[in-house]
């Protein structure tokens, strides 16, 4: 967990997350801090200050995006299905205001194909990236608790 300062001089707690690809590929999730910590208003309290970082060759990205925090606990909820019932085959990320969606989906051999879409829609032009790579489940252990360990740092606020 790394400590340092925001440009507004608050302390910034990172946690991240990373789905990893058998040949180096990544997407990661930076998570800063809460976007607005003092907020009475339990919907605008539970946006995090986030960086996705995607890896993926050629392609490199980082993304300033603000998450909600019932986001990861979707997600988290999702992975763990996925790794715990044979029935289940698909696990997904969305976000509210589409910065990131992936889609995480187990093969009839037990592979993992990513599938994914990366926005920038703080941006004019509307840049975004497509992405696809392959994965084992073996990395699906690491990045529940990955996640949990922003669950437990962030949690959702409540009213």
């Amino acid at each position: 967990m790394k400590k340092k300062k925001d440009p507004n001089n608050r302390i910034v707690i990172g946690m991240k997350c990373t789905i990893k690809g058998d040949s180096g590929e990544f997407v990661s999730i930076d998570v800063l801090n809460y976007d607005n910590p003092n907020s009475p208003d339990v919907d605008d309290a539970n946006w995090l200050a986030c960086n996705i970082n995607l890896s993926i060759s050629p392609f490199q990205a980082k993304i300033k995006a603000s998450l909600r925090t019932e986001d990861f606990v979707q997600f988290a909820n999702s992975v763990e299905r996925l790794r715990q019932l044979p029935t289940s085959k698909v696990a997904v990320f969305e976000t509210m205001e589409e910065w990131l969606t992936i889609e995480i989906e187990k093969d009839k051999l037990g592979k993992l194909i990513i599938n994914g879409l990366a926005r920038d829609v703080d941006k004019s032009n509307g840049s975004s990236l497509k992405f696809a790579f392959c994965s084992d489940q073996t990395y699906l252990k690491p990045l529940l608790s990955e996640i949990n360990s922003i669950i437990n740092k962030f949690p959702v606020r409540e009213k």
